[in-house]
């Protein structure tokens, strides 16, 4: 509980080198039930993305980065991060959106699932990274 406050509290004053430490050297999950659980979670977020129903997708984006910060990362980490990036960009928060979007992308080193890259990079350079760069 108390990483997971740290976790927030980082995110909310910006401080990226540290925020970005923390999340990177999180430990793996272990928990079978949660692994499987974090695998459905992110195939319902996109599902929710394209009904546009918000709160459900705030509600079990909110439910995946508590239990990536009290269980651990896992293969579907990057999308998940990925996913919490969009949702700080819904909310308005661009600085914190891309923040996230860019540990989802430094999380694609760590694993190796070729579809969690897909999706991964799919999301952060279409959803996230465009409110948070300048066109030139």
């Amino acid at each position: 509980e108390a990483l997971s406050e740290r976790l927030e509290a980082t995110a909310k004053i910006e401080h990226d080198d540290e925020y970005m430490q923390l999340v990177i050297y999180l430990p793996l999950m272990d928990d079978r039930e949660k692994l499987q659980s974090m695998t459905i979670l992110t195939r319902l977020c996109g599902y929710f993305m394209i009904l546009q129903d918000k709160q459900s997708f705030a509600m079990i984006v909110s439910r995946m980065a508590r239990w990536t910060f009290h269980y651990g990362l896992s293969l579907e980490s990057p999308v998940v991060f990925a996913y919490y990036a969009i949702s700080f960009i819904i909310r308005g928060d661009f600085a914190a959106g891309a923040l996230n979007g860019w540990i989802a992308l430094s999380l694609l080193e760590e694993f190796s699932n070729r579809k969690a890259k897909a999706r991964t990079i799919f999301l952060v350079w279409y959803y996230v990274l465009p409110w948070s760069r300048h066109i030139r």
